[in-house]
Parts: C-alpha cells; structure tokens; sequence
C-alpha cells in the first residue's frame, strides 16, 4: 500500500511539472508571437530609418497636426533652429541624410542652401517635400539632432491650405462641362448644315480647354494633399542671441573700426581735390595781393 502512494505520488508530481512546462512553452510562444506583431506594426507606423534617440529638451517644442483631423487641408512645416556656425553643415547633412533613406516615395529634398558670412555667421536652409503620415514626426527628429548638438529650436510654423473643398468643386464642374460636352458631339454627329457644326465644334473645343485646365488644376491640390513641404533653417545668428560672447564682441567692434576708417578715408579721397584747388586758389589770391602797389599813405606792411 505505502509502494503504490509513493508511486502515484511521484506519477502526480511528474504531471505537474509537465503541465508546468507545457504552460510555460505556450505563454513563451504567445509572447513571441506578440512581440512579432507589436514589431510588425512598429516597421510599418514607425520606420526604423527615423527612430533618432530623443534628448531630455525634445517633444514639447514642436507644434504638431494629425492629418487625420483634417483631411482636406494641405499643410506645410517651418522650423528654424539656432545652432553654432562650426555644426551647422553636419546638422543639415544628417537631416538630408535622413531624408534619403526613407526613400524617394516618402521624402524628397526640393532645396538645399549654405552661406558663411563669416567666421561665425552661417545661414542655411533645407527644403524637403515628406509623406503628410511623417511630417510631424520627422520634425521632432531634426528637433533631437538639433539638440544633440547643443542647438535649439527658435520658432516654429504650420501652414494649412483648404485644397480638398476645390477638388470636389472642380469635380462637380467637369462633371458638369463634360455632360455640356457629350450633348455637344450628340448635335455635331446629328445631320444639319455644316455652319451650324462649324460653331459647335468650336464650343465643344472650349468645353475640352476648360475640362483640361480644371483637370490640371485638381491634379495640382491632389498633389498637395499627398506631400507636406518642410522646411529646415539654421541660423548661428539665432543660437548666438542672448548668449555673452566677448569674443564676437570684440569682433564686431573691431570691425566697426576698420569701417569707420575706411569710411574716413572715402570721405577725404572725396574732398582732396576740393581742398587742394581751394589751397591753389588761396595761395593764388595772397601773392597777387603782394603784387599790387600801395595805395600813397598807408604805411608799408
């Protein structure tokens, strides 16, 4: 009796451990199952390409629009960031290196510009034409490479434009003209007097112009719905505001000489000749005065 307990015991045990396991397999594979899809739909809402680690400064700077809200509004994003003149060019070419890997479906450069004014004046700029779905969030990127090199958000702006309203009007009126039009060939291929089709050709040539350039035009808003412009400044001079910098005051008063010097020295190149044909005539005047005899009487000088 005490055999068969020990081994029915031992029998449980066994079966427990196993259940234990089995359990265990299954919770492990239904969380990898779930971190597959949760990475599924991180690839596809998040692209790898524009996960930028974020500074402890970035996230609430940057204004932001769901195109979900507004469908039919066209919107652009401005951003103009204050960074040193010596990390300017490395900030854009990171920007513009972004930009590239997401693919030329998703993120096109329009623009790019450099000016160095001097050794510490740099104005840049960089012009990109994004997925609307990205916009927002690669703005809060440029913003954390920014910050990662010591810069700073200045001023921000978004732009909308209502382009959805003229898409359904311009629907409706080629609607409307083609109707006009499809009447129009009906009486041009009806018998009657060649004058008469001569003057519905022509209108029915109009109706087709204006048909095209209503087409041409929805075409153009439909376009502006399907990219969002952004565009990127960088400016030393705007990172260089509200900080002492003795050095670059030193700088510009230096310079202030040498231009009041300059300044000087235009003005006398100007007046030389004026005051050298002043100084002839004088010395002109004084020896024909010592010339001249005296009247009698007066006592010589």
């Amino acid at each position: 009796m005490r055999r068969f307990l020990v081994t029915t015991g031992l029998v449980l045990v066994l079966a427990g451990c196993g259940a234990e396991q089995s359990d265990q397999d299954i919770r492990a594979e239904r969380g990898g199952a779930e971190n597959a899809s949760a990475a599924a739909d991180v690839d596809l809402e998040s692209p790898r390409e524009l996960v930028v680690p974020p500074s402890p400064r970035s996230g609430s700077n940057v204004p932001e629009v769901r195109p979900e809200a507004a469908p039919d509004v066209a919107f652009g994003y401005s951003y103009n960031f204050g960074i040193a003149a010596d990390r300017i060019a490395g900030v854009q070419q990171r920007h513009a290196r972004t930009c590239e890997e997401l693919g030329t479906s998703r993120c096109r450069i329009t623009g790019m510009t450099y000016r160095r004014s001097g050794e510490d004046s740099v104005e840049a700029q960089l012009k990109l034409a994004l997925d609307p779905r990205l916009a927002h969030r690669f703005g809060e990127n440029a913003l954390a490479a920014v910050q990662e090199a010591e810069g700073e958000l200045v001023d921000s702006e978004i732009t909308g434009t209502d382009v959805g309203t003229g898409i359904r009007r311009d629907t409706r009126s080629i609607a409307d003209l083609q109707e006009e039009l499809r009447i129009l060939e009906q009486r041009i291929a009806a018998p009657g007097r060649d004058e008469a089709k001569i003057r519905l050709r022509e209108q029915a040539e109009q109706l087709r112009r204006q048909i095209r350039m209503l087409e041409d035009n929805r075409a153009d808003q439909r376009d502006a719905l399907a990219t969002t412009p952004v565009t990127l400044a960088y400016s030393s001079s705007a990172y260089n505001a509200g900080r002492p910098d003795f050095g670059g005051a030193a700088d510009k008063a230096w310079d202030q000489v040498l231009w009041g010097g300059y300044m000087l020295f235009v003005l006398l190149s100007l007046l030389a000749p004026w005051l050298l044909a002043a100084g002839l005539v004088w010395l002109a005047v004084r020896a024909v005065r010592k010339r001249m005899p005296k009247p009698a009487g007066e006592p010589a000088a």
